[in-house]
């Protein structure tokens, strides 16, 4: 992508991913995953030195398709998801890749000459673009690119072996703030029906924004009060409780919603996040993005129950660690405490 103000490539920036395509229904879930392993199974029949022949081809080319058809082979083959690799997971590596192939075309002597320095300075130049998370998710495409190329025998080194991004300044409690509960109620106050179950989704039952738009009316049950994320993070599957406030709304949404749309909401993660930025201006709140609310229910939970086991289930949190964050939202309870000193 070229930079208007420049007229220079500007490989950090994002840009469509035609190739990916967006799921409607279990249906679509089911044709994509057999799509999917068809890429792998290609691979896989290939002769080792035909295979090699294929890869130095696309990495000598920088042929986009084709290295990101081997990546997704190698990660469904040797990845920690497998075959379960979400969409969300394969877009965001998409959008890493590219950033990365456009550095190496404009920057070094090629991709099967990259040298461990040049790997390096990649990582200084996008910590001077984009946030830290990113930084940290794109270095995570890049490795998993020259992985895949070194089982595919067309490199031999590892030269993201010593990379590593700066440390981020800013505390990991401090990167996931939720909003406050004041903030909270007003994005209800002036959300409409729809987005009045998409702001509870993430607030109340704790999903991520690509959890809530993959949602299905199938998924959820508003008699026993439970919704079943099909494919989370991971690829895993979990049943989440659902509060009063979230079934009301989503009884309300029914009768509204068209009766030929099996979707819960008719956005994609991207009319989401947008709605939820227009839903902020409107109430005359900080936009934290649509991660926040997430953080928020996390938050919630905590302060009710100072339990994070419960917290993390029903996030969906396979361990405690990343469940900790919410302990340090508690203030309110660390006032509490010292009050009765």
């Amino acid at each position: 992508m070229t930079d208007r103000k420049t007229g220079q490539a500007d490989w950090t920036a994002d840009v469509p991913m035609p190739g990916v395509p967006a799921l409607r229904s279990p249906l679509s879930l089911a044709l994509f995953r057999s799509e999917a392993m068809a890429v792998s199974r290609h691979w896989v029949s290939l002769t080792p030195e035909e295979r090699r022949r294929r890869a130095l081809e696309a990495a000598r080319d920088l042929d986009e398709a084709v290295l990101l058809d081997l990546l997704q082979a190698h990660r469904q083959l040797f990845g920690p998801a497998g075959a379960r690799t979400s969409p969300q997971t394969q877009r965001t590596y998409t959008h890493g890749v590219r950033a990365f192939l456009g550095y190496v075309e404009s920057s070094t002597g090629g991709l099967l000459r990259l040298t461990s320095d040049e790997a390096q300075l990649w990582i200084r130049l996008l910590e001077a673009k984009r946030a830290p998370s990113t930084v940290t998710v794109y270095l995570a495409a890049a490795r998993a690119l020259t992985a895949a190329l070194r089982w595919a025998g067309a490199m031999k080194d590892d030269v993201f072996v010593d990379a590593r991004p700066g440390r981020n300044p800013t505390a990991p409690w401090e990167r996931r703030r939720p909003y406050s509960d004041s903030d909270f109620e007003k994005l209800l106050a002036c959300a409409d029906v729809q987005d009045r179950v998409l702001v509870l989704l993430g607030g109340h039952a704790g999903l991520r924004v690509a959890e809530s738009t993959a949602l299905v009316w199938a998924d959820v049950d508003c008699g026993t009060r439970r919704l079943t994320v099909q494919r989370g993070k991971g690829g895993k599957r979990r049943r989440v409780t659902l509060s009063r406030r979230l079934v009301r709304a989503l009884e309300d949404w029914r009768l509204l919603a068209p009766a030929d749309e099996p979707r819960l909401l008719a956005y994609t993660t991207t009319r989401a996040r947008q709605r939820l930025k227009v839903l902020a201006e409107k109430a005359g709140v900080p936009y934290l993005g649509t991660h926040a609310l997430r953080h928020t229910a996390g938050t919630r939970l905590y302060k009710a129950t100072h339990n994070l086991e419960d917290v993390a289930r029903h996030l969906g949190h396979s361990g405690l660690e990343t469940t900790r964050i919410y302990a340090k939202w508690d203030d309110q309870h660390l006032s509490d405490v010292v009050d009765e000193w």
